[in-house]
């Protein structure tokens, strides 16, 4: 039983409570247990809101300015009423901007780098008086771009609360790169960036290597929080030592940083003729080509199905790519679908870099098989000799249901949480 004034109020700033992308499931997971009434959350883009179980207080800003807003419906802005609406995610699916394909608009503004000029970076006055009608005891945010970040240290300015900023991916390598308006963000970005974090109460990262590498580049303590913890309405611990077929499992995005692994898997699955491949992705149209009878590519599941889904496998896949660029972006995360794929109890195959975060939690834990080097033919072979020995895997079966009972427990790591939310409001802001 939950005791309400255990609970520090709470202002999140950015990412929202969904269940379609690694940081509104980690967010869901880590406030699943908070009082409604402790939590709020002021969103940069209010197509984002949706309703959820977790949190009813929200405010959505916009998130561009003229002429992009004109591709959205300009409704559920402000203040959400959610006993009169199911979601704030109404994109009003316009196909011209001054009578140009809306995707060719955006195309040219991301290759010249000016969305971030056209991106809403102030408060207006009702959000403002919404934000201390609300009164939060700490701020919470995952940063993510330069509107957001001048946002959050507008809001901390104005009410003067502790700010917690909690890094899920290494994005201050990677933030508005390449065109020249681009560098000229970049650099205001990691000025705003080193504002928030001097301004900070806390910095949390996503791994350890994280927090080593960002207490060295910002010359102030930076601690893990990264083993974020599953609530168990989708997820079991049974172990799933049978199956049907030989199956592995691929369950998300084919983003940065992951598109070659993914490939790479298809060659190796193509070389084994007993084994199977599932890939369910919002992203499946990139490798759709390689559909067959042994290779299902369809789009994502729904996240109360995604459980039922990865039984259907007796082996799920991570991958982490071994180029320049995924490794500016992905060397220090800890993917959200750790805790996901281990809940399941089926083993895990990581493909990644030896030096990565991921890499190191999986040696360190010994809970699934790892491909470290660039290899397509060490891959086909790890595969096929986990199939040959698959009925031998006792020990790979007791490891990872150590490491869910050791470092995923979702009452210990949320009262964890909790307490670290609360020790920060005690010490008010400075």
């Amino acid at each position: 039983m939950k005791h309400k004034d255990d609970f520090p109020r709470v202002l999140i700033i950015g990412q929202t409570f969904q269940n379609h992308s690694g940081g509104g499931i980690t967010l869901s997971n880590l406030f699943k247990m908070w009082p409604k009434e402790k939590l709020a959350v002021l969103s940069h883009n209010y197509l984002n809101l949706e309703k959820n179980e977790i949190c009813d207080q929200m405010y959505g800003l916009e998130r561009y300015r003229f002429p992009l807003n004109l591709k959205y419906r300009k409704v559920n802005r402000g203040p959400g009423d959610f006993n009169k609406t199911d979601s704030f995610h109404q994109e009003q699916t316009e196909e011209y901007i001054f009578q140009i394909p809306k995707s060719k608009v955006l195309d040219v503004f991301n290759y010249l780098g000016i969305i971030p000029y056209l991106h809403r970076k102030k408060l207006d006055n009702d959000a403002i008086q919404w934000i201390n009608s609300f009164n939060p005891d700490v701020i919470y945010t995952q940063l993510a771009d330069y509107a957001l970040m001048k946002i959050v240290l507008q809001v901390s300015s104005v009410i003067k609360k502790p700010v917690v900023v909690h890094f899920m991916d290494n994005w201050i390598d990677t933030i508005h790169k390449g065109s020249f308006f681009n560098l000229i963000f970049r650099k205001k970005s990691l000025e705003c960036l080193n504002q928030i974090v001097s301004r900070s109460s806390l910095i949390l990262t996503i791994s350890d290597l994280m927090a080593k590498e960002y207490q060295r580049i910002f010359s102030k303590p930076a601690y893990s929080f990264h083993y974020i913890p599953i609530h168990m309405n989708h997820f079991n611990s049974e172990l799933s030592k049978q199956s049907i077929k030989k199956t592995i499992g691929y369950f998300g995005r084919i983003g940065i940083g992951m598109e070659q692994g993914i490939h790479e898997l298809i060659l190796a699955v193509k070389q084994l003729a007993d084994i199977n491949l599932m890939i369910h992705s919002p992203d499946y149209k990139k490798i759709e080509q390689y559909k067959c009878y042994r290779i299902i590519i369809n789009p994502p599941v729904q996240y109360n199905q995604l459980n039922k889904r990865m039984h259907e496998c007796d082996l799920l896949f991570i991958p982490a790519d071994f180029s320049k660029e995924a490794a500016s972006f992905l060397k220090y995360s800890m993917p959200t679908k750790v805790s996901e794929y281990l809940f399941t109890g089926i083993p895990i195959l990581l493909y990644a870099p030896p030096n990565y975060a991921v890499t190191d939690f999986f040696k360190k834990h010994q809970c699934g098989i790892i491909v470290d080097e660039y290899s397509v033919d060490k891959l086909t072979k790890a595969i096929s000799k986990y199939y040959i020995n698959k009925n031998n895997n006792s020990l790979l079966y007791k490891n990872i249901e150590q490491t869910i009972v050791n470092h995923f427990n979702y009452e210990s790591k949320n009262k964890q949480f909790k307490n670290i939310l609360n020790y920060v409001a005690s010490r008010g802001y400075h």
